[in-house]
């Protein structure tokens, strides 16, 4: 399951970087939650993403092991998928086909994308991690589910790596490379608990009513494969809400 990188796959990762940069600074800023630019209450937000400044149920939020820490109930059924990405210009999108689901509390929600931030926007009693991932599922009467997967420095995984050297250049451009396959599964570790709770969407709108799951034990990526994420999109983690 883990390979070590290549020398092949460090060029690949070295060149692809500078191409971030030098398309960074040619499109229009977009909405970034971090300390400087968190929007002041009411600014700059349409009439539908005012729940970001007036929700009541806000993520991303501190995890407290004594209060948010319970038994992992959550049933994957996930595959391989062929690896189809976007960069939306806040983060790189892989987008999920197929029948890949979760099942809690008798529903199934199906998987939709999953993206990632840096550095993780949940804290567990008050520490963060250098990388969270989402993954976002909706069921069928249209409600999400969130599964957090948060990331520590360590050995290298695979499947990371073919997100890394695939990312796209342009911003708001679908990449689907050909013949790459993802392992689902290998992005989710084993875990017995989760912390979960109420929240929201943390990008806009800022949709509230989403089931947050964060898985206890962490994946683990090598610092390469951090650096790497980090270069690509760095600090766009939305800020602690409550």
């Amino acid at each position: 399951m883990i390979l070590k990188q290549t020398s092949a796959l460090a060029l690949i990762i070295t060149f692809a970087l500078p191409a971030y940069s030098e398309r960074k600074a040619d499109v229009t800023p977009v909405l970034r939650y971090s300390d400087d630019i968190e929007p002041e209450k009411g600014t700059d937000l349409s009439p539908s993403d005012e729940t970001c400044t007036i929700g009541k149920e806000q993520s991303p939020i501190n995890l407290k092991q004594d209060k948010h820490l319970i038994k992992n109930d959550l049933s994957f059924s996930y595959g391989s998928i062929p690896l189809k990405l976007t960069d939306n210009k806040h983060t790189i999108k892989v987008i999920a086909e197929g029948e890949n689901f979760v099942i809690f509390d008798g529903e199934k929600y199906k998987l939709l994308q999953f993206h990632y931030h840096t550095p993780s926007e949940h804290t567990i009693d008050r520490k963060s991690f250098p990388v969270g991932i989402h993954f976002v599922h909706k069921n069928d009467k249209g409600n999400y589910l969130v599964v957090g997967v948060l990331a520590t420095e360590g050995a290298e995984n695979s499947e990371y790596t073919k997100i890394i050297s695939n990312a796209p250049i342009k911003a708001n451009e679908t990449f689907t490379p050909e013949n790459v396959l993802i392992d689902l599964n290998k992005f989710i570790p084993l875990s017995e608990k989760a912390y979960q709770y109420a929240g929201s969407f943390t990008t806009l709108p800022c949709t509230e009513g989403v089931k947050w799951f964060v898985l206890e034990t962490p994946v683990t990526l090598s610092k390469e494969q951090i650096d790497s994420l980090s270069t690509i999109h760095p600090n766009n983690n939305r800020p602690i809400q409550r």
